[in-house]
């Protein structure tokens, strides 16, 4: 894995215009944002989707088909994010978190980690999602050009 953040978005980039579907993972507070994003980047020509928790039935990839998960990650739903990780992974999904936290030995079930921030962005005990924002929005300027 890379920690340089222009060589992991350029990375996801790469996976997204090779994959046959998309989607993008929303646990706990990235729930909501999970369909905004996905309408966002379908608004620019890959068409996704947006699954808000883990009760969502997993979609059905096809045998031989290159699908790209993004999971956003948030240390208070690391269980959960482990959880669907795993079952994404046993259909060979390829996952990409994006993070403003450090997540150790979680790089492992990753095809690829975007580190969003040098450190936990945080007002008080508030972590911002914002770095994760922008890397999300990072990677659709890196597509739409």
């Amino acid at each position: 894995y890379t920690h340089n953040y222009s060589e992991s978005i350029q990375k996801t980039v790469d996976l997204i215009k090779n994959a046959d579907s998309f989607y993008i993972l929303g646990l706990g507070p990235f729930s909501g944002f999970a369909k905004t994003m996905a309408y966002l980047f379908s608004e620019i020509g890959y068409y996704c989707y947006g699954i808000q928790d883990k009760y969502y039935l997993m979609p059905e990839v096809e045998e031989g088909h290159n699908t790209v998960v993004l999971i956003g990650y948030a240390s208070a739903i690391k269980d959960a994010v482990v959880e669907e990780i795993e079952k994404y992974k046993s259909r060979n999904y390829k996952i990409v978190m994006i993070t403003s936290e450090p997540i150790g030995g979680l790089e492992c079930l990753c095809d690829n980690v975007i580190y969003a921030s040098e450190g936990i962005v945080k007002m008080g005990n508030i972590v911002s999602g914002i770095p994760v924002l922008y890397t999300f929005e990072k990677i659709m300027k890196e597509l739409s050009e």
